[in-house]
């Protein structure tokens, strides 16, 4: 039997490389994904979502999620210090003007 896992994700780089993990294992079924605001603004990281998601060619539902915490400031990962890390644009780069169509 298959485990069954909700990701609940801002989808920055490293969420993404464990999306992919989680969508291609076969012992796990994925049954969903939501996306907030995090390291990422919330529309990158919806569009990261969607490009991890075809690379692995799932289908798993994705739901944009709350674009900014219920207590506290919001603070992306442009002004974090790990955004240097990763890279200003984090997974846009591959992406940008990619539209998969798919939202939830």
């Amino acid at each position: 039997m298959k485990r069954q896992m909700w990701i609940d994700t801002d989808t920055a780089s490293d969420d993404a490389v464990a999306l992919i993990i989680a969508l291609r294992h076969p012992d796990i079924e994925v049954r969903g994904i939501s996306v907030v605001a995090g390291n990422v603004p919330l529309e990158m990281g919806v569009q990261n979502a969607l490009y991890t998601a075809e690379l692995c060619a799932s289908t798993v539902p994705i739901y944009v999620g709350a674009a900014q915490p219920l207590v506290r400031t919001l603070r992306h990962g442009a002004i974090c210090a790990r955004s240097r890390r990763h890279g200003r644009h984090w997974l846009a780069t591959i992406w940008q003007g990619a539209d998969t169509g798919r939202r939830h």
